[in-house]
């Protein structure tokens, strides 16, 4: 069973390093909004591990559209990008908001889980509190596997390549995997583990329109690798 959508995505690239610096962030002010996550086509993330001692790669994520689900349900396209070996590898997923929280989703009734055909999975809470505690993916309870539930924990600050931010949450899975958040910024990175070297965290970010951190080109990074 997966734990969380963005580890299967990280774990086919990553023991990496970065030895490009990003500008510091200017203090986030005027922040209106107390959602952890939003979706708007435009969006882009881009992330790295910078405190890994191996070669350099970059994952860019972005929405790039809308489609619909099998049953209607309209979704937003996330297309994910990683400069590795002189190449990219490109992978699409699917997600929404839906009831108060951040879903990945199948487009097609893949699953064979009770009452989840589409393979939902609750990756956050949009507006949590400390000590939220909730089943990411539905329908798993007495299938026979571990009950993969998040916990929501608030930080006052986290510090990122792309800068500060402050009033954030961590949602911790099963497995100790720590996914952060922040207000109006949304999905800030995963710690897979207490070792610092395993942080896969932000550099850049366009959010609605606003931009934040500094954009690494990746063409320029697969030049070098080669």
């Amino acid at each position: 069973m997966k734990f969380l959508l963005f580890m299967s995505i990280i774990i086919l690239s990553f023991s990496t390093a970065c030895d490009t610096s990003t500008a510091p962030l200017n203090e986030i002010t005027s922040i209106t909004t107390d959602e952890y996550m939003t979706l708007n086509v435009g969006d882009i993330r881009q992330f790295y591990m910078p405190y890994s001692n191996n070669s350099t790669v970059y994952t860019v994520w972005r929405i790039t559209g809308k489609t619909f689900r099998t049953d209607s349900t309209e979704v937003f396209i996330n297309e994910w990008y990683t400069s590795i070996y002189s190449s990219y590898s490109r992978r699409i997923e699917y997600s929404f908001i839906r009831d108060g929280f951040y879903y990945y989703t199948e487009l097609e009734k893949t699953s064979k889980i009770p009452g989840n055909p589409y393979f939902e999975q609750k990756l956050a809470k949009i507006k949590p509190h400390d000590g939220d505690k909730w089943l990411q993916t539905a329908g798993v309870l007495g299938q026979g596997v571990p009950p993969d539930s998040l916990t929501a924990k608030h930080l006052d600050e986290f510090e990122t390549p792309a800068g500060v931010f402050y009033d954030i949450y961590s949602f911790t899975g099963p497995g100790g995997e720590k996914t952060y958040y922040a207000k109006y910024f949304g999905y800030l990175g995963i710690s897979f583990t207490t070792d610092k070297r395993d942080l896969f965290i932000v550099n850049y970010m366009k959010i609605n329109g606003r931009e934040i951190g500094k954009y690494v080109k990746m063409d320029s990074l697969l030049k070098k690798q080669r």
